[in-house]
């Protein structure tokens, strides 16, 4: 179980380097503010070029991970996932199951927030918009979540073999859980 998960990450990891290394460097604004892709990176459904990794990218970068720092890594992985899904849904519409999984995204922010709150800790600003990316097709965006939701599955996945307090070991189970039905939603639509 160990090889997968770090097998996964290492995946999602080169993936991610992949897609940012195929990143032009012109960015343009789409409506909201939001960066939106170049004709390039649309046609190769590829992210804009960021400075910093975040999310599950970050985390898979970690090698030194505190309770803090998977905390950190897990909300800001959920914030991505919301505003990539956001993008989506501003770009083709209401188109299933873009909507409902906005909304479970933004119930697990929350889920994870509370852990902060419960330790004392001022939960990190949003600042997932300038990770996210406009996909070249419906079916890409499909793929998007398909993408979005391995990263994440892979992060909770590595943090479930850390020594967790009971609360937050819960938690990361339960937003696991919910990324795997989030996974098979977006893998029927690609059917």
């Amino acid at each position: 179980m160990k090889v997968r998960a770090r097998m996964m990450t290492a995946l999602v990891l080169v993936g991610l380097v992949a897609a940012a290394a195929g990143c032009a460097s012109k960015q343009v604004e789409a409506p909201g503010g939001q960066p939106a892709a170049t004709s390039q990176q649309e046609a190769a459904g590829t992210a804009p070029a960021v400075s910093a990794p975040y999310g599950a990218a970050a985390a898979a970068a970690d090698q030194d991970l505190t309770l803090q720092d998977m905390l950190t890594y897990a909300l800001q992985d959920e914030y991505l996932a919301r505003s990539e899904y956001q993008v989506i849904v501003e770009r083709y519409g209401e188109i299933r199951p873009f909507p409902n999984i906005i909304l479970a995204e933004e119930n697990h922010i929350e889920h994870v927030k509370a852990l902060f709150t419960a330790r004392g800790l001022q939960p990190p600003p949003d600042e997932s918009g300038s990770h996210t990316f406009v996909p070249a097709s419906q079916a890409a965006a499909y793929q998007a979540g398909v993408d979005v939701e391995t990263a994440n599955i892979a992060l909770y996945e590595r943090f479930l073999q850390q020594d967790l307090p009971e609360d937050v070991r819960q938690t990361f189970q339960y937003l696991h859980d919910g990324s795997q039905a989030h996974l098979q939603a977006f893998q029927r639509q690609l059917r």
